[in-house]
């Protein structure tokens, strides 16, 4: 962990608990760099009451940031009021995840990035919904086959569909996760912010959507501060989802247990300074200050070679050719048209990259980098047995 790195949490810290810590040494820039790469930005703002020697171009920056942060936290604020009183006119169960109800958890909650708004709809409802979103003039801009959710956008809010929480892994256990995780639209509960009330998950069915997310993006695009940050404050306003018998029988039975409980430790360990021992826990946050938020601050060669964690039980070979062929139909024109010739992304996709190379199109790989990377993020995904109930 670099310096920045550690006056970025202390500067989370003093805007989020009061911490006070030796401002006096601060890369600014370098600071300013790290907080937008993990969207946290309007924190560091935050905390910079009493701090007199902030360069001039940082705090413009800061404070800049943190405007277009709120402005853009009230526009999907005001996107999901709009989404949520056609959902409940036309009598169609809707739960809000992640975005705002993560927020609510926060001391700030005014403060948290809101990218869109994320909302679960049953499955048998899917359709009839992207149909009724259409005639109110929501636009289908992303919908990929045989996946769990689309995304729509109006007024310039970006709005993602689901019907499932997050994939789930082809093992009888997954099968099981999805068949208990259908039911957390029967157990709603009703918030409230800014005196607009909405859906929301409850407390069980929120844990699994918070912990999911997070094995999404570290077995695709990349873990960031921001989503460890949403468990961990989840886990301070309801603390009793670690004691309860019945949530973590649950979560040792579908895998995600250890994956909550390393969570924890490092949100105690480095943002209320506990003295805690846990490798797997450093490894997790030392990844996430790596990547960034959603990965925005992996290289070239690692976004290449992304979404192979999950197949570490699978042969090479299959690994190989199951990588190439879903990343062929993401980024290969005529796979998106026919999937039949995503089987081909094998041998399209190194040639493709080959000749970009030739002509100056794209940089060279660096295949060791590739390598120690993966390396690192599959042996951090088994550290924390996820999905291994």
């Amino acid at each position: 962990m670099t310096n920045s790195q550690k006056d970025l949490i202390n500067l989370l810290k003093k805007s989020m608990f009061d911490y006070e810590f030796d401002t006096c040494n601060i890369d600014w820039q370098t600071v300013c760099d790290e907080a937008i790469s993990q969207a946290v930005l309007a924190f560091v703002y935050d905390s910079t009451n009493n701090i007199d020697d902030i360069p001039e171009s940082a705090y413009k920056l800061l404070k800049q940031y943190t405007i277009s942060v709120i402005l853009k936290n009230e526009k999907v604020f005001q996107g999901q009021k709009e989404l949520v009183k056609l959902l409940e006119e036309n009598k169609i169960d809707y739960a809000v995840i992640k975005g705002l109800t993560a927020a609510m958890n926060y001391t700030k909650p005014e403060l948290r990035t809101s990218g869109d708004v994320d909302f679960l709809v049953r499955k048998a409802d899917f359709q009839r919904v992207k149909n009724l979103l259409a005639k109110n003039d929501y636009e289908l801009i992303r919908e990929e086959e045989n996946h769990f959710h689309c995304a729509l956008k109006k007024h310039g809010v970006l709005f993602e569909m689901h019907f499932e929480m997050s994939e789930f892994p082809n093992t009888e256990l997954g099968e099981d996760l999805r068949d208990f995780l259908d039911c957390a639209l029967d157990d709603v509960v009703e918030c409230e912010y800014q005196g607009e009330k909405f859906k929301g998950l409850s407390t069980k069915y929120q844990m699994f959507s918070l912990l999911l997310h997070m094995e999404r993006h570290m077995s695709k695009d990349g873990l960031g501060l921001r989503q460890l940050l949403d468990f961990g404050f989840f886990v301070k306003k309801y603390p009793q989802v670690m004691k309860s018998e019945e949530y973590v029988y649950l979560l040792k039975k579908y895998g995600l247990f250890k994956m909550a409980s390393v969570c924890i430790d490092l949100t105690d360990k480095y943002f209320f300074d506990k003295e805690i021992e846990n490798p797997t826990a450093d490894m997790l946050i030392e990844m996430s200050l790596k990547r960034g938020n959603f990965g925005v601050k992996r290289d070239l060669e690692e976004t290449y070679y992304n979404g192979m964690v999950r197949m570490n039980q699978e042969n090479s070979v299959k690994k190989w050719f199951y990588f190439f062929s879903n990343r062929a139909e993401l980024t290969w024109p005529l796979a998106k048209k026919c999937r039949f010739f995503r089987h081909f992304g094998i041998v399209y996709l190194p040639l493709r990259h080959f000749l970009r190379m030739v002509f100056r199109k794209k940089n060279r790989i660096n295949y060791k980098k590739v390598f120690d990377s993966t390396k690192e993020t599959s042996i951090l995904y088994n550290n924390l047995s996820i999905f291994k109930g």
